[in-house]
């Protein structure tokens, strides 16, 4: 019964994530179509909102395509050894460039030179759940860190927030599928339930595992370990 009530929650939230995006991109559209948009700079803010909002959209997309791959045991994998330092400079990039990262304080904490046997496109999307989860779960100005280090032979990939925090006794279970933390779902918060899911299934399926520190009402850390090459 409580798979079934999670599953429904998330049919709901799916439905209404792809609606806001799409809702956006329609209402800038239409208005660069009528020529509401008269003096440059307005122009070239609305032809942003529409490309970010569609690679929110792509995102949200490929983690529901994604997450059905794995439920049918189809998802492959293209390992190979990576400099983790380019992955973590590329994510952070590609996330300080969208319109939902506007009041971002991103750090990029690169301590150590470490390389790793994974997939790319994995990582990078993992990456960008765990930051976009940062952002979302941590007020008008969030500050985070992205930060590779090196520990007892394994590279260590850390995305940490001053936001809500996960109560403790939730923070093993907001990995399951569909699971939101109870403090998310009371605050409002726009969510899939799949996310955290996803960067679950994807780092144990490339060797690794992800953990989880968090105090509520101070911040989280979520990091995701992998054997170094």
């Amino acid at each position: 019964m409580e798979l079934a009530r999670l599953k429904s929650e998330f049919v709901s939230n799916v439905s209404h994530e792809l609606k806001t995006p799409l809702t956006s991109i329609r209402m800038f559209g239409e208005m660069l179509q009528q020529g509401l948009a008269t003096d440059p700079d307005r122009r070239a803010r609305y032809y942003g909102i529409i490309v970010a909002e569609s690679e929110r959209l792509a995102r949200l997309i490929n983690n529901v395509l994604d997450f059905s791959r794995m439920e049918r045991g189809t998802k492959s994998y293209e390992m190979q050894t990576h400099d983790l330092g380019d992955l973590l400079q590329e994510a952070a990039d590609t996330f300080g460039n969208l319109r939902e990262a506007e009041d971002l304080d991103l750090r990029l904490e690169i301590l150590d030179e470490v390389s790793a046997r994974l997939d790319r496109d994995a990582l990078v999307q993992s990456l960008m759940n765990l930051l976009t989860n940062a952002v979302k779960y941590s007020g008008d100005t969030p500050r985070v860190v992205l930060r590779l280090r090196l520990a007892g032979g394994e590279a260590v990939v850390e995305v940490a927030d001053r936001g809500i925090g996960v109560p403790k006794k939730e923070q093993r279970r907001i990995f399951d599928d569909f699971y939101r933390a109870s403090n998310v779902r009371k605050g409002g918060a726009e969510g899939t339930g799949l996310g955290l899911a996803l960067v679950r299934r994807h780092c144990e399926s490339m060797g690794g595992r992800v953990e989880v520190e968090s105090i509520l009402g101070e911040g989280s850390t979520f990091r995701m370990v992998f054997p170094a090459a």
